[in-house]
């Protein structure tokens, strides 16, 4: 969860509320259950408007078969005193430690093989390549992956070396016209050299006759 700066509807509660549910949900349901809660809280807008968290947080785990019951009791046990609001909590202090452990500077993070992914997160290619590139022995789904990304990528790349190319000689083009230009410049200036040479040395010989 990201809280929603400037005049956003999320204060820091109400993130700090939903990212608890959440590892809790991640850490007493199945991996599926979780990622099915987390992509309708994002697609529900009145849960994004913050009106009544509590409310459409219990209807999205009801309709994405997740038990209220233990996620609440969960979040509950996860305080260490009386107070939430001034009580230390044990999952987000967990939380917190890997976070610091793997230099998350920002959330959502990708770990992947203890290493925080730094491309683009919003690129699923690209987190799909960087996961398969850290296996020693890649599964078939990367090397079929790679082998239809060469096919579709095929055009780009030609594309790309015949922009190189261009450039290339272009550049070079323009390197061999600097170097005629600057060769008949100097025949140019020698033959003006010579000319004014020919004019003194003619208008002496006429004072010395």
């Amino acid at each position: 969860m990201i809280e929603i700066d400037g005049p956003g509807p999320a204060n820091g509660r109400n993130v700090v509320d939903e990212t608890l549910y959440q590892l809790c949900i991640f850490s007493k349901q199945t991996k599926d259950e979780w990622w099915n809660y987390v992509i309708a809280f994002g697609k529900d807008e009145d849960c994004l408007s913050f009106k009544d968290p509590k409310k459409c947080r219990e209807r999205l785990m009801k309709e994405n078969s997740i038990d209220v019951k233990a996620i609440d009791k969960c979040v509950k046990d996860s305080f260490e005193g009386d107070d939430i609001l001034i009580a230390d909590n044990r999952i987000l202090r967990e939380e917190r430690k890997h976070h610091l452990k793997r230099k998350v500077s920002f959330v959502p993070a990708i770990i992947i093989n203890d290493v925080t992914y730094k491309g683009n997160i919003d690129s699923g290619e690209e987190i799909f390549s960087e996961v398969c590139s850290g296996f020693i022995d890649e599964p078939q789904v990367c090397s079929s992956y790679d082998t239809e990304h060469r096919v579709t990528m095929k055009p780009i790349t030609y594309y790309s070396y015949a922009i190189v190319i261009a450039l290339f000689l272009l550049i070079v083009f323009f390197f061999v016209v600097i170097v005629v230009y600057r060769k008949m410049m100097q025949r140019e200036l020698n033959n003006q050299i010579e000319t004014q040479l020919s004019t003194i040395v003619a208008v002496s010989y006429t004072h010395l006759t």
